[in-house]
């Protein structure tokens, strides 16, 4: 083999390893431009995932909030049903007891009966 021969066969090789370091460094072209396209995507899927559990969340304070209403309206309607009651107790029992101021009964009145056979309300507001 002559000196010709010899660099021509240099030059092979080293085309051929220059090719080999260029099909290398676009695989890793192409990996580097993969990787922040997954993690985008990551993102952006975890983004959404929160967003549909904050909406779901949402939905489901609105609903305690108005079940929480109905409840204080449901609280007010018979509190507001117990004063009528008792108001009525009062009359009946004043009635009662007007009827019968002449006979010798023992009447209690609501003021004097125990603390365990009473209902206190708040104020109406």
């Amino acid at each position: 083999m002559d000196i010709d021969e010899r660099l021509t066969a240099l030059e092979r090789a080293y085309a051929a390893r220059i090719m080999v370091s260029e099909q290398k460094a676009q695989v890793v072209k192409e990996e580097g431009l993969r990787t922040p396209m997954k993690r985008k995507q990551i993102t952006d899927s975890k983004i959404i995932e929160s967003e549909l559990a904050s909406f779901s969340q949402q939905r489901k304070i609105e609903e305690l909030e108005a079940q929480l209403e109905e409840a204080e309206d449901i609280v007010s309607d018979l509190t507001n049903e117990l004063r009528e009651v008792q108001a009525e107790l009062e009359r009946v029992y004043n009635k009662e007891k007007e009827g019968k101021k002449s006979q010798d009964h023992d009447i209690t009145t609501p003021g004097e009966l125990p603390k365990e056979n009473t209902i206190v309300l708040a104020p109406e507001s």
